[in-house]
């Protein structure tokens, strides 16, 4: 459940007809809602920690390497290449949850709304 359904739900709850009905659904709307924010906040520290692994690699070069024995250089050298690596996740073992794949999903969703959106306006 997304939250413009929750939104569509909610909106038509009337208390008037059943007042204790109106609370129980009510109740189980404020939990669907909760567990929404949690999703949400999990996919937005999952992105998050992928683009943070990313800036490692200019972390890396800003420092004074060149200054550094070879050793130290050879370090640094391995650090800007892993981190250059795109780093993945993979949900139910083979699904790729990347950046690119993320926009993907919000792309497909959008349009599926836009059409749901269209068609109930007709």
């Amino acid at each position: 459940m997304e939250f413009d359904m929750l939104r569509q739900i909610m909106s038509e709850i009337d208390p008037r007809e059943d007042q204790k009905g109106a609370v129980k659904k009510m109740k189980e709307l404020v939990e669907v809602h909760q567990e929404l924010i949690e999703v949400t906040e999990k996919i937005e520290n999952l992105f998050s920690f992928v683009l943070s692994s990313l800036s490692v690699s200019e972390g890396a070069y800003n420092c004074n390497w060149y200054d550094g024995s070879p050793e130290f250089k050879r370090l640094v050298y391995i650090m800007i290449v892993r981190s250059q690596k795109s780093q993945r996740i993979v949900a139910l073992k083979y699904i790729e949850v990347s950046l690119t794949t993320y926009k993907w999903i919000v792309d497909k969703a959008y349009s599926f709304y836009s059409v749901l959106t269209a068609l109930y306006n007709l």
